[in-house]
C-alpha cells in the first residue's frame, strides 16, 4: 500500500486566489493556507490561470496565486 493519498477535488471547487489549491466554494477560508476569503469572482466574471486554474479578478494581468501572466482580454480602448 502506497503512502500517498489521492484527493479527489470538490465538484463545486474554486482555486484560493492566495496559493491557489482547489476549495470547496462554500467555504469563509482556505484549508490549504488559512487565508479569510472574501466573494470569490465565477470563472464567467475573471480570468481562469491556464497553470494553476485559479480565478482571476476581470482585468487582472497576472494570476494572484502562482503569478503567471495572463493573456489580456478585449480591444484596447478607442
Amino acid at each position: 500500500m502506497s503512502n500517498s493519498r489521492r484527493r479527489v477535488p470538490w465538484e463545486d471547487a474554486v482555486g484560493c486566489p492566495h496559493c491557489g489549491a482547489d476549495i470547496p466554494a462554500s467555504v469563509d477560508y482556505c484549508p490549504a493556507c488559512g487565508d479569510g476569503l472574501e466573494q470569490v469572482p465565477e470563472p464567467n466574471g475573471g480570468i481562469v490561470c491556464p497553470e494553476c486554474d485559479a480565478v482571476a479578478a476581470k482585468g487582472s494581468r497576472y494570476c494572484p496565486a502562482c503569478g503567471t501572466r495572463l493573456a489580456e482580454t478585449g480591444g484596447s480602448p478607442s
